[in-house]
């Protein structure tokens, strides 16, 4: 599939046409043809129906597929100017496919033509769209005159050798030398390939040997932007593909950056990252070199709090053109580690399916999108550049979890990351040696090959104890065990000014019922959406002391100062109490992990329909032997120890059998003194790799915007579809106007018909929209109501378009209104968040809010007013709630 252009802007001058195929890859190609034969069809039969009408747009895309033109009604095609060749079409392998709908085939009927008028395709209007998309995939506006030397420059250094350079832009003989052939029957090979033996399928225009040109150069463009299906006709079979120019450039870079990785002073860089007093820990210089040497696959088993992010942290901020895929299991685990990359100013991105996806030196994934084919897309897009370096998964253990019912991509992620065939790494702080054998077979990992680095699970400062309760006759023994975790939560408290607490429970009947005891917060998977989860979690993270919380803040909590962590009930299985306990003294001082249990929790029992706690877990809390000696031997298989060491915080176990005073020698190692040369040279580089992370920090955020742009347009779109009260209330049926819907006497679309009128008659009537910050009548940007006309004379101006109406009416203000009415809350507090997070200050004025909420704002290249922003964020939260429902 191919574009096929004659015109070119010298063509007044010389009256010649240039013909030019422009060869797309083939996904794109098969993609067009689908839409050709099938979708433009339909949709237009659909349009033509419900506007009837039934002229089409001659466009490829158009501003509508077909209408009316009362205007030239008179007679006179529209859109093709007399004597000038037929602009651009399709074409397949040289067959001509029409881009509209039988263009101009029909001959002209009673008050409709063959085509209706359109927008001219100027320059400004390509201009704006480049900008537009530019800024939301790349980071800057690109415009049409800075595309054209960005193209030619490419092709000049990655594309020039491949096929010759230096080729006159006037050859009248297309550049073929004459075949004797040729010259015998009487002419040249031009004229034989223009008039002789022509294929059936090769066009109107131009040679067969200039079309193949032009395809092997579409092609090399194909490669080089990463397109994977190549034509397997241009080589023959047993032949080997001459290697492009990009592809041993890239192998160059890789091999350059990985060199660079074995002559780098982790040491400094590691001060560089963290600061001048940070200090490897335990085993994290071993894991680190052997990360950069290339080893796999790793296993790093490493207490929670051990620096194990460390492990593809560093070398990403010592190599930041390569890319490292972490696979995290939680989001909220995920959004931590990307605020920390940031903190360490090391570029990292979230991906996300059906948004732009970009390489940075860090790339965070879920698992059930790691196994998707869109992320393998993405996975081929970066290795076909050289630029995947190693996947890592972090809180590996997951991945045992994984069955038919409950995350079952997890059980397929070790399969697919085999397959990619880059380094692997796997970080965890919960894998018993019992369950290695296990791991290994879901992870796709051959034991003799594993490099493994196992450290302590327990920490030092942590003082574990269990309180065992008995239920009095005629009591529940969940209510004794609830009553003695406030007990000893409150006299926590009481004791201590400073640090966080958090209360596991095993169900969320469970953590309501403490919560509302101990006036807490509380988190589980069904206390809000997935934002509002996450903005309680930062909330509790910003001024919260106590939470009360289901497994579900086990992983991805990295909170320093959590003194106490209290279990309502012994966990099932020792791998998740060592999750969850190791939430305790992360930054090193004193904490404590308290299990409430009775006396049952002792005797384990065959596990699970029946109930029962694995036996490691009934020894841990039966309190025979040490909790340490328990919790080292299940956990990381260390069987020398006989109690807790001099150095460590006491077990309730140790201290009764023996008086002990915990003495804990704080030393200052102090580095010596570097020379003023080397200071010097590390400021500088750390100040040129600041302002590198700034500049990439200010892009991000510019790409991140244009995308949130680019959903509001779609999210216009969609909910222009139909009212705005029955999406918002979940009505099977709303393709149907807000003052044509058939529940008006719901209380609920009362309430939003009063708050719509209240909102036009604010912002509209009262005229409290900025200038340029959008249509007075809709409020919509001017870049998408059709009142509003872009001026090609003045960048980025409009002008009114007479006699034309908002097509979508008053679509904010309904939407609006209709989410605060059934989401008064979440509502509300969302508003407020974009309120104080734009310095909003309240003086008292009448209306102040609202001129506010009019205020011109760019967001993501497009002039728009904060109302709709606000509107974007409220069809947020319904898109959530109704997922969620």
């Amino acid at each position: 599939m191919c574009f096929v252009t004659s015109y070119h802007k010298g063509f007044r001058s010389t009256g010649q046409a240039k013909v030019i195929h422009r060869y797309m890859p083939r996904e794109v190609g098969e993609l067009l043809v689908w839409y050709l034969w099938l979708i433009l069809p339909f949709w237009q039969q659909v349009q033509g129906i419900v506007k009837e009408a039934d002229v089409c747009s001659p466009f490829l895309w158009a501003d509508e597929i077909v209408g009316r033109d009362d205007a030239e009604m008179a007679g006179g095609r529209v859109g093709e100017p007399e004597g000038e060749p037929a602009g651009t079409r399709a074409s397949t392998e040289g067959a001509g496919v029409s881009t509209g709908a039988d263009a101009g085939a029909s001959p002209p009927r009673d008050g409709f033509e063959g085509w209706i008028q359109e927008r001219k395709w100027t320059l400004d209007r390509v201009r704006r769209i480049m900008q537009r998309h530019g800024e939301r995939l790349l980071g800057n506006p690109l415009n049409v005159s800075a595309w054209r030397h960005i193209a030619i420059a490419i092709a000049n250094r990655y594309l020039g050798q491949s096929f010759g350079t230096g080729e006159g832009e006037e050859e009248e003989d297309d550049g073929i030398e004459d075949n004797p052939v040729d010259l015998q029957a009487g002419h040249g090979t031009h004229v034989a390939g223009m008039v002789y033996a022509r294929l059936l399928q090769q066009g109107a225009f131009g040679t067969a040997s200039r079309r193949d040109q032009f395809r092997g150069v579409s092609q090399r463009w194909h490669r080089l932007l990463g397109f994977g299906a190549d034509d397997a006709a241009e080589f023959r079979p047993g032949a080997k593909r001459r290697r492009e120019p990009i592809d041993q450039e890239r192998e160059e870079v890789r091999w350059r950056r990985f060199a660079r990785l074995q002559r780098v002073d982790i040491r400094g860089e590691l001060t560089m990252m963290m600061g001048v007093e940070a200090e490897f820990r335990g085993q994290q210089e071993a894991v680190i070199r052997a990360v950069m040497r290339g080893e796999s696959p790793i296993v790093q088993v490493a207490g929670t709090g051990g620096g194990k992010s460390m492990t593809f942290m560093l070398p990403a901020f010592c190599a930041g053109d390569g890319v490292t895929i972490v696979v995290v299991p939680l989001v909220s685990l995920r959004e931590d580690l990307h605020e920390r990359c940031a903190r360490s100013e090391i570029q990292s991105h979230v991906w996300k399916a059906r948004q732009a996806n970009r390489g940075a030196s860090i790339v965070f994934v879920t698992p059930e999108s790691a196994v998707t084919k869109g992320f393998r897309d993405f996975v081929n897009r970066l290795q076909s550049q050289q630029r995947l370096d190693r996947v890592v998964v972090d809180e590996c253990h997951v991945l045992l979890d994984g069955v038919r019912g409950f995350r079952p991509q997890l059980s397929e992620l070790g399969t697919v990351l085999r397959d990619w065939g880059v380094q692997r790494v796997f970080l965890t702080a919960t894998l018993a040696p019992a369950d290695e054998e296990s791991f290994f077979k879901v992870a796709g990992i051959e034991g003799g090959r594993v490099r493994m680095f196992r450290s302590r699970t327990t920490r030092k400062n942590v003082a574990y104890r269990v309180e065992t309760v008995r239920a009095k006759k005629g009591e529940q023994q969940e209510e004794t065990e609830d009553d003695k975790v406030c007990r000893v939560v409150r006299s926590w408290l009481n004791r201590h000014e400073s640090g966080r607490a958090i209360v596991y429970a095993g169900t969320i009947e469970r953590v309501e019922r403490l919560a509302n005891a101990l006036e807490s917060e509380r988190y589980h998977s069904k206390v809000d959406t997935a934002e509002g989860k996450a903005t309680r979690l930062r909330v509790w993270l910003k001024e919260g002391t106590l939470v009360v919380a289901t497994n579900a803040l086990g992983l991805g909590v990295d909170v320093p100062d959590v003194r106490l962590v209290v279990h309502a009930g012994m966990p099932r299985r020792m791998r998740d109490y060592a999750q969850e306990s190791g939430r305790a003294g992360r930054d090193g001082a004193r904490s404590e992990a308290v299990v409430v249990c009775g006396p049952g929790a002792a005797k384990h029992g065959p596990g699970g329909e029946q109930g029962g706690w694995e036996e490691a877990a009934s020894e841990f809390v039966g309190g025979k032997w040490c909790r340490r000696v328990v919790l080292d031997r299940v956990m990381d298989g260390w069987v020398e120890r006989s109690g807790c060491e001099e150095g460590e915080e006491g077990c309730d176990v140790c201290v009764t059998r023996r008086w002990m005073e915990t003495i804990e020698d704080e030393m200052d190692i102090k580095g010596e003194d570097e020379e003023e040369t080397q200071d010097g040279m590390r400021m500088y580089s750390q100040q040129g790799r600041r302002q590198q992370f700034e500049q990439w920090s200010a892009r991000e955020r510019r790409m991140q915007e244009a995308e949130e742009a680019e959903r509001f347009r779609g999210r216009v779109d969609d909910w222009a579809s139909g009212c705005a009260y029955c999406r918002t209330w979940g009505a099977e049926e709303y393709e149907h106007g807000f003052e044509e819907c058939p529940r008006q006497e719901d209380e609920g679309w009362k309430g939003t018909r009063s708050r719509t009128e209240d909102m036009r008659r604010e912002l509209f009537e009262k005229k409290r929209l900025e200038l340029f910050s959008g249509c007075f009548g809709c409020g919509l940007p001017q870049a998408i109501c059709r009142v509003w006309k872009a001026t090609d004379e003045d960048e980025g101006r409009y002008t009114k378009v007479p006699g034309a109406e908002c097509q979508h009416g008053q679509l904010l203000v309904e939407g609006f209104a209709a989410v605060w009415t059934r989401w008064p809350e979440e509502a509300e507090r969302s508003l407020l968040e974009m309120m104080e997070r734009n310095g909003y200050q309240e003086s008292g004025r009448d209306g102040e809010l609202y001129r506010w909420l009019g205020g011109r704002v760019k967001w993501g290249g497009l002039e728009m007013n904060r109302f709709c922003q606000a509107v974007d964020k409220l069809w947020g939260i319904a898109e959530g709630l109704r997922e969620d429902a």
